[in-house]
């Protein structure tokens, strides 16, 4: 392989998720380079890529976090709805909660998303 191929190699399965060990194992194995060698080169490409592998992560990450935001802006009007018509219940204030978690973690995951898109 060549070194191109093996950059670009690292940094679609980056992108995928795939944890750098996996990938160190791969590339002993497809380049035939030494453990050691293949751990280096993977952080290497992991440090120096890191926009590129945030750029094409993103997307999946972007839906999660909108997905969350959502079914939690649901969960939190549900929950006030109920209380405002009168039904004060265990399950109206646990909806209530679920959602302020889920709009919580909606938000953490677009912060951190953008951030790393961001980040120079």
């Amino acid at each position: 392989m060549q070194q191109e191929e093996i950059t670009a190699f690292i940094v679609a399965e980056l992108a995928k998720h795939h944890p750098p060990k996996d990938i160190t194992i791969s590339l002993c194995e497809k380049a035939r380079i030494s453990w050691a060698d293949a751990d280096k080169l993977v952080r290497q490409v992991q440090a120096s890529h890191g926009r590129e592998i945030a750029a094409r992560q993103s997307p999946l990450l972007i839906f999660f976090s909108v997905a969350l935001l959502i079914v939690g802006l649901g969960a939190i009007a549900y929950g006030v709805i109920s209380f405002t018509e009168g039904v004060v219940s265990r399950s109206t204030l646990q909806y209530f909660l679920l959602g302020l978690g889920l709009v919580l973690g909606g938000i953490i995951g677009l912060w951190s998303t953008i951030a790393a898109l961001f980040k120079s």
